[in-house]
């Protein structure tokens, strides 16, 4: 019978040329909430062998060790282009992923793999569930309770208590942030432990320089792949 002699393959003569994964969201080191919810973006560049009609395949590999497959079919356009965009979308584990790219066409000529890129999922977020970070802690500052802070009460600096949000983590960042009548914003921040995440609230001294006059104050949380609550 008739057969098709099929020997342009995406990895070139000896199969070594390699596709390049990109996934611009993953350079901080982190897929974070936001991030998560539209699908992961990846850019894959093609090989010089790589013809319409090949299979680009990536997969990302979860700390559960779990394999999620995406594959997409080279359109003319992208093979003249170069590239292809894909979105790896799914329910992954929380924890270290890495994900790889290949090539391969119908009569079974392959690429060889991407270099992988790793990653740190993290969607819990100290703004909450939800795709909107809504989640915000509760700032309190008890010296405050009369409306003034007087020379006494800033001599050993501001007294601040802040509640944290249900999602809040030992690690995360508490921030928060006096505007004084100047307009100059002074930022304080604070590591929270796993002591105060398991008790709910953290303690800071606002020390400085402040503008008499009219001021206020908003704590926030946020972690290091960039999730944040709502600004209390």
């Amino acid at each position: 019978g008739a057969v098709t002699i099929d020997t342009t393959s995406p990895g070139g003569d000896d199969g070594s040329d390699a596709p390049v994964l990109a996934i611009a969201e993953a350079d901080d080191n982190y897929i974070n909430a936001d991030e998560i919810s539209d699908g992961i973006q990846a850019v894959v560049t093609l090989t010089a062998g790589t013809e319409e009609g090949d299979t680009v395949t990536v997969t990302l590999t979860d700390s559960a060790g779990d394999a999620h497959e995406f594959t997409h079919t080279v359109t003319a356009a992208e093979a003249t282009d170069g590239q292809v965009e894909m979105t790896l979308n799914g329910t992954f584990a929380e924890g270290a992923a890495s994900t790889v790219a290949v090539i391969s066409d119908e009569a079974g000529n392959s690429s060889a793999d991407s270099k992988a890129v790793t990653f740190t999922i993290d969607t819990t977020s100290p703004g909450g569930d939800d795709d909107d970070g809504s989640d915000a802690p509760v700032l309190a500052i008890a010296e405050a309770d009369d409306n003034y802070i007087n020379a006494d009460e800033i001599s050993d600096g501001i007294q601040a208590v802040v509640t944290l949000t249900a999602g809040t983590e030992e690690g995360d960042t508490v921030t928060v942030t006096l505007t004084d009548s100047a307009g100059d914003a002074h930022e304080f921040t604070h590591t929270v432990t796993a002591a105060e995440a398991t008790d709910g609230q953290v303690e800071m001294t606002l020390n400085g320089t402040f503008a008499e006059g009219a001021a206020s104050t908003v704590a926030v949380i946020s972690d290091e792949a960039g999730n944040s609550s709502a600004d209390s």
